[in-house]
């Protein structure tokens, strides 16, 4: 890497005189430099596999001539004591003479200048802060990450000291090693009854269910993480505060304050990433936290760390914890805050898609009472939402172990997809057993006419779609092709699933065979996959052209997804009209990617799409 380029102030001082005279006078200043071996203010990143990283460089500045020289800027493998040799040379040279001091905060520092020659005689002083180098250090982390928005360093809050951010570290550390997300979800949240230093974290929800990002949210308003959640956190934080508890590359924090973390030897979590507490408010103002709001996050990091999976289940707790500022205790209560359809909603009032299944099923003479009414636990568990879902699905397994619907419900809550896949696999072991050989020989063909075979098809399909998110698509396909042998008819609309998935493995005659099989289906999703396997198997002829202007002409919209003029939706619609804006929602997901993946497919659907709206 390159030499550090050296650096003067705006505001050159001038240089002091020389007036120290017989009789006395002010006395002559001394020839003063600072030294360290810092991190620089930036990361790179060699190769883009490799994790990024902040170069070491020794730096040395002369408080006399305000001046800076600086070494090469290594890889932290490759620091040695000569990059302060280096610094000390490259100054030296530039301001013609030696200093007469030299002040460092590294106490092995001195045993490493100690070894110069050029040093003889030269006065090492240890200072614990060099104003002009950490000076130097903010004006050059700001000309070298001009556009970097990063959060304020956690000690820019008054009264912050490292002893506080420890607590906070530790606290963090055992929170995700807990892993609370994998029995709180999105859908969770959790009221702090007691105690509650401010009204913005009266509530609170548990990151990490969808696996992307972790740590807690913190609102007033239990409502606000339903509006977020539809894509409106932009909009709603225009006008509320929220506080995040979450973990941060690095690279997003000040360097200050990654610093410290390394320096003082701090807890990370999640292998390399730093826990950080944020308040986001109106006008995208930025905080972080006092040193009693710190205290207030220690104790709710370490609470719910140590809560059991019994407490959540009750929906009401208390932890009595330790915290480095003494004993505490917190009250927490599951509030329940699913918003049903709006009574105004034309869908309002439809009853629920598994009523008449559970009516049938309860009217089964042979079912015992144990199966029934574990069924109907994982019915409601199935209708249920949050925490109470795994609840009602694990006393229906106490009732009866083989009840396939109340597997799905733990493997459908599962965060990870190992974990989900082999949920779902004892799922559908589950209800081979509870059917039995016999049965499914003697009713192959028309299988979902009997309701007593809807809970293994529905985890059997749910097992499909795992196995294929995971790039298992061989495994994926054979149980699509299990799922329409059983039963032809495809009342879980399995074919829109593996007509795309076939087509991805190049099967192209057996896509072509099941779209001709099914060649009375109308949806967007059918008329949209026509015109791509008519366009691979046969380019951009006569008939492709035919089939993706009768696609466009059924449902637009997804066209408009297709080609980037709308952006993907956050979640499918609940319910769809054939050829409304909803019906693409639903359906663009198993579109996307068999598009996106085909050669040359979303270069023509743009190209025609630009003809047929003209």
């Amino acid at each position: 890497m390159g030499r550090v380029v050296l650096f003067q102030n705006k505001k050159k001082k001038k240089k002091a005189k020389r007036t120290q005279g017989p009789g006395g006078g002010s006395p002559q200043p001394r020839n003063t430099w600072q030294l360290a071996v810092i991190r620089m203010p930036i990361w790179v990143q060699d190769q883009e596999d490799e994790p990024p990283y902040r170069p070491w460089s020794a730096l040395a500045i002369s408080l006399t001539h305000d001046l800076v020289g600086g070494s090469d800027s290594v890889h932290p493998d490759d620091r040695t004591p000569e990059l302060a040799f280096e610094a000390l040379h490259n100054l030296a040279e530039t301001c013609g003479e030696w200093p007469e001091v030299i002040e460092i905060r590294d106490p092995d520092l001195g045993t490493t200048l100690e070894s110069m020659p050029e040093l003889s005689g030269v006065e090492i002083t240890y200072r614990p802060t060099l104003a002009g180098l950490n000076g130097m250090m903010d004006r050059m982390g700001g000309a070298l990450n001009p556009e970097e928005r990063t959060p304020p360093s956690a000690t820019s809050v008054p009264g912050v000291t490292v002893d506080h951010l420890r607590a906070f570290a530790l606290a963090a550390a055992r929170f995700f090693a807990a892993e609370p997300w994998t029995e709180l979800g999105n859908e969770d949240v959790i009221r702090i009854d007691s105690p509650v230093p401010d009204p913005n974290f009266r509530h609170l929800m548990v990151m990490g269910n969808g696996g992307e990002e972790f740590g807690i949210l913190f609102l007033e308003d239990p409502n606000g993480f339903s509006l977020m959640g539809d894509g409106l956190a932009e909009e709603f934080l225009q006008n509320t505060v929220l506080w995040s508890l979450s973990s941060w590359e690095p690279s997003h924090i000040d360097y200050r304050e990654h610093d410290m973390w390394e320096d003082q030897g701090l807890s990370f979590v999640q292998e390399d990433l730093i826990p950080a507490a944020v308040q986001y408010g109106p006008r995208r103002r930025i905080r972080r936290a006092s040193p009693k709001y710190l205290a207030f996050f220690e104790a709710v990091l370490t609470a719910l760390a140590e809560t059991t999976v019994e407490e959540m289940d009750a929906g009401s707790w208390q932890r009595s914890i330790t915290t480095s500022t003494g004993p505490n205790s917190i009250a927490f209560s599951l509030v329940d805050c699913q918003r049903d359809l709006d009574e105004d909603d034309e869908f309002g009032n439809m009853p629920s898609p598994l009523f008449m299944e559970r009516m049938m099923i309860d009217q089964q003479p042979n079912d015992t009472d144990s199966r029934r009414q574990a069924q109907e636990l994982a019915y409601e568990a199935m209708e249920a939402h949050g925490r109470h879902r795994k609840v009602l699905a694990r006393q229906a397994l106490d009732l009866w172990p083989d009840c396939a619907d109340a597997l799905g419900v733990l493997a459908g809550s599962a965060t990870d997809p190992v974990e989900a896949i082999e949920l779902f696999e004892q799922a559908v072991a589950a209800g081979e057993k509870d059917l039995g050989a016999q049965f499914f020989a003697e009713t192959v063909g028309h299988f979902w006419g009997f309701h007593e075979t809807r809970p293994f098809m529905r985890v059997k399909l749910a097992l499909a779609q795992n196995l294929w998110d995971e790039e298992r698509y061989e495994e994926a396909v054979g149980h699509y092709r299990e799922l329409l042998r059983l039963n032809p008819n495809d009342n879980q609309s399995v074919r829109t699933l593996l007509a795309p998935a076939l087509m991805q493995l190049g099967e192209y005659d057996e896509a072509e065979e099941l779209l001709t099989f099914y060649k009375d289906t109308h949806s967007a999703s059918w008329h949209y996959t026509w015109a791509l396997l008519t366009f691979l198997k046969e380019g951009d002829g006569s008939l492709a052209k035919r089939r993706l202007t009768a696609a466009f002409k059924w449902n637009p919209h997804v066209a408009s997804f297709l080609t980037g003029q709308r952006p993907p939706p956050t979640e499918p619609s609940a319910y769809f009209h054939p050829g409304e804006i909803s019906e693409a929602e639903t359906m663009i997901a198993e579109l996307y990617e068999v598009w996106f993946a085909s050669e040359g497919a979303i270069a023509w659907i743009i190209d025609r799409w630009m003809r047929f709206s003209k």
